[in-house]
């Protein structure tokens, strides 16, 4: 199971959105005329990932923090 969830990580960090996402599945040229653009927020997933957290609280913690951070070094 850890191997097949590790799997699933590494595609979805590599194509930028969900693995099963109908996007993903489709080629590059078909999803771009095929489909709507993508939102201009990143989903939970996209956080998750960009904070390597493993629930949605742990990302938006991180998130917070990071932002938090940010203000401090341009402050």
């Amino acid at each position: 199971m850890n191997a097949l969830v590790a799997d699933y990580l590494q595609e979805a960090h590599r194509l930028q959105r969900c693995p099963l996402e109908r996007a993903a599945l489709l080629t590059d040229a078909r999803a771009t005329r095929m489909l709507a653009p993508r939102a201009s927020k990143d989903s939970p997933f996209e956080v998750m990932l960009k904070y390597d957290a493993s629930t949605w609280p742990e990302a938006i913690k991180a998130r917070a923090a990071a932002r938090r951070q940010a203000k401090a070094v341009t402050a």
